[in-house]
């Protein structure tokens, strides 16, 4: 089996297992104490893994299975984090997209449609125990695997692409889109939800707060100029928006922007002085009181430097460089939570605590 480690739940850590594209595998979800090492319960799924998301203390995993045609099948179950016990499983005909929004008291999927030559996807809302219907909506102009949803605590509501220029909120009650909000023609990258009840949009050159219970902007911002926002260059955390600014020459000269959440204002820039000729792809990770920037820099043709550069949140001065030379992986993961960060590549788990 090829293991990954899924999340911390009570005193246990919880690891998901399959087949890594063997024939014929199925999914276990299993749980050791952290104290000792010592397996406390194994759930078993058929099929292959696809895709999971942990919330509302239940694993929600995709796996896909064939029935008793023959016919592909992709199923959602949901498993108990305290006990093993699977509360539910969903089955779907069509492929689902790789986002799992779990949100209060349900879990939105996505899945994938095609009509003729064109795929689009269509957000279901389900219970989040028992994995009931409560609505569809329909993302009108959506590629097949874009990530799509995201939930912004306390307001009720996930955010998700209806097309390229359009937000639709849908509420979590009913599952049923209750607004829509044009982005002025321009196109969305990517968007994040935050505790506050709003959600940063990212069209290249602008960022956007829009309120999620109701749709509406409250300010707008550009910030890139001429130049553009980095893919994936966008994170929003306690008050805090931070931008990653790539001119058109390449990552070199790639500019940290950090904005007040609540205003839109400007607080700070800093240049990260990256290697010129690389292929880098920065992205920042909000911790505390530093901006953490998950840079790989490929040095070679199987050599990257890979480096998580802080910055103060204050000001943007440059703290501290954690440099890690790699042969032929880079830093897959950087995660940040209770003070500690964490950076994970095949074979390597790096920790640090936040104060250093």
């Amino acid at each position: 089996l090829s293991w990954r480690l899924a999340t911390a739940a009570g005193e246990s850590l919880i690891l998901l297992g399959d087949g890594a594209g063997a024939a014929r595998s199925d999914v276990l979800v299993r749980a050791f104490r952290i104290a000792d090492g010592q397996p406390v319960w194994t759930a078993r799924l058929e099929g292959s893994y696809r895709t999971s998301a942990r919330g509302l203390g239940i694993a929600y995993v995709v796996h896909a299975r064939a029935d008793e045609r023959g016919r592909a099948t992709n199923e959602l179950s949901a498993v108990d984090l305290s006990t093993g016990e699977v509360l539910a499983t969903r089955s779907f005909e069509e492929p689902l997209a790789p986002d799992i929004v779990v949100a209060d008291d349900a879990v939105l999927v996505f899945r994938v449609r095609t009509d003729g030559a064109r795929a689009r996807q269509e957000a279901v809302t389900l219970d989040g125990s028992s994995l009931s219907l409560r609505g569809t909506v329909e993302m009108r102009d959506v590629a097949a695997f874009d990530d799509v949803g995201a939930y912004a605590q306390g307001s009720g509501v996930v955010a998700a692409l209806s097309d390229r220029r359009k937000l639709v909120g849908i509420a979590v009650a009913t599952g049923a889109a209750v607004w829509e909000h044009d982005v002025s023609g321009a196109e969305v990258r990517s968007f994040h939800a935050v505790a506050d009840g709003f959600v940063v949009v990212d069209t290249k050159d602008q960022l956007a707060r829009i309120d999620a219970a109701t749709g509406d902007a409250v300010w707008r911002r550009d910030v890139a100029g001429r130049h553009t926002i980095g893919w994936q260059g966008l994170a929003v955390a306690d008050g805090l928006v931070v931008a990653t600014v790539v001119p058109p020459g390449g990552a070199a000269d790639s500019t940290a922007v950090a904005l007040d959440a609540a205003t839109g204002d400007e607080l700070w820039r800093a240049t990260l002085a990256l290697r010129r000729g690389t292929s880098a792809n920065p992205m920042p990770v909000i911790c505390r009181d530093v901006v953490a920037y998950e840079v790989n820099e490929r040095v070679s043709n199987r050599v990257y430097d890979s480096r998580v550069v802080l910055l103060s949140r204050t000001d943007g001065a440059q703290l501290q460089t954690l440099s890690h030379p790699s042969i032929g992986q880079y830093f897959q993961q950087v995660v940040y939570d209770r003070g500690i960060l964490a950076l994970a590549r095949p074979g390597e788990l790096a920790v640090y605590g936040s104060e250093r």
